[in-house]
């Protein structure tokens, strides 16, 4: 959960207004704040842009100011660079106005809606900078170079880069070759280091731990429940296997000095409802990485994967109050009718202004990964 005043959580299930300040921003100077008539901000933690915002702005205010960018590169909704910050946030009982980051967003298109006299403006995580910024040619890490170094030398400036304390560095194996996908290759390092990236609320390239496993005696950040003083207006449940293995076989690449095979290592889940051998049938999936230079390290990493992907698959879609605090990856119970499931925020559809619920997903499932 962001970080809010004491009084938040008593005001979320109660009575009380709903808040947004947009403004534009280009070379890190503010063009000037952006007036609302709707908007959303949409999240997906299996996604590569994980923030996505749609906005709904008055072509022409009463002051004569205009919002159409029409050919005008340097207009503060025009598609040449112009980046979004968001804050959302609630209205006290007393009329304070509580507003918290939600982060920067590049502008990548908008239309014109003559009849409606609007402009429909789409806008994305800054990770699509990264996105587009794909290698010129062949790109390997420099000798000796550490995750944590060539974290920052994959974002390449792009982007500030924040890496977290509790990560811990080692160098490289060398031979490594990237992809031109600059994003593939960030996560391709952060899966070998044990960590997760993303782009923060602050603009950050982030480089933070992988998640760890949930289960129901797991604290939580956030409840979702009925009734009095609750705040969830409808629950729906879904489970499927699609993403349930219980085999995974990790595969690296032998060091450059070496004439051996190269290093590989299989994890199996050998008992319960999905064991290997047992009624739901045999189902491995694959992983390589040229980051992995000893059979340990694949055991390590087939380990790893398979924790992530042999949980029993439940995912649960909720509509509830809308609450600016919520962030992709917290922990949350939903509780409705006496039935109780725990599991990490996956997705958010958080309105900016006051015209309809939430929506959040709350699921035991693992993010998508690519396998190899």
């Amino acid at each position: 959960m962001r970080a809010r005043s004491p009084a938040w959580d008593y005001v979320i299930p109660s009575c009380h207004g709903i808040a947004a300040e947009v403004t534009s921003w280009r070379s890190g100077v503010q063009l000037g704040a952006v007036p609302l008539l709707g908007g959303e901000i949409t999240y997906d933690d299996t996604a590569l842009l994980r923030r996505r915002l749609t906005l709904s702005v008055p072509n022409r205010m009463p002051d004569g100011r205009s919002f159409d960018p029409g050919d005008d590169a340097a207009a503060p909704l025009a598609v040449y660079g112009s980046r979004l910050r968001v804050m959302a946030g609630i209205v006290h009982p007393n009329g304070s106005t509580e507003l918290l980051r939600h982060g920067w967003y590049l502008v990548t298109e908008w239309e014109r809606d003559e009849a409606a006299r609007t402009v429909e403006v789409t806008a994305v995580d800054l990770a699509q900078l990264l996105d587009d910024a794909r290698h010129l040619g062949t790109e390997s890490p420099p000798a000796g170079s550490t995750y944590a170094a060539e974290f920052t030398r994959l974002v390449d400036g792009l982007l500030p880069v924040r890496i977290a304390p509790g990560l811990p560095d080692r160098r490289i194996p060398p031979g490594t070759v990237w992809d031109r996908e600059r994003p593939k290759n960030l996560t391709e390092l952060c899966r070998a280091w044990g960590a997760r990236w993303f782009i923060d609320d602050d603009g950050y390239a982030t480089a933070a731990p992988a998640y760890s496993d949930v289960t129901p005696a797991t604290p939580t950040d956030v409840r979702f429940v009925s009734g009095r003083r609750g705040t969830v207006v409808n629950r729906r449940r879904a489970a499927s296997r699609d993403r349930l293995y219980n085999a995974v076989v990790a595969t690296g690449k032998a060091p450059p000095e070496s004439s051996s095979y190269a290093p590989s290592a299989v994890a199996t889940i050998d008992s319960g409802p999905i064991a290997w051998d047992g009624p739901y049938g045999r189902k491995p999936r694959f992983y390589q990485s040229d980051l992995l230079v000893t059979n340990d390290q694949c055991q390590e990493a087939a380990r790893n994967i398979l924790a992530r992907s042999s949980s029993v698959s439940r995912s649960e879609p909720i509509t509830a109050v809308p609450d600016p605090a919520l962030e992709l990856g917290d922990v949350a119970q939903v509780l409705t009718g006496g039935q109780s499931f725990t599991g990490r925020v996956s997705s958010i559809k958080l309105p900016l202004i006051a015209d309809g619920p939430m929506e959040v997903t709350v699921t035991n499932q693992p993010a998508q990964e690519e396998e190899s």
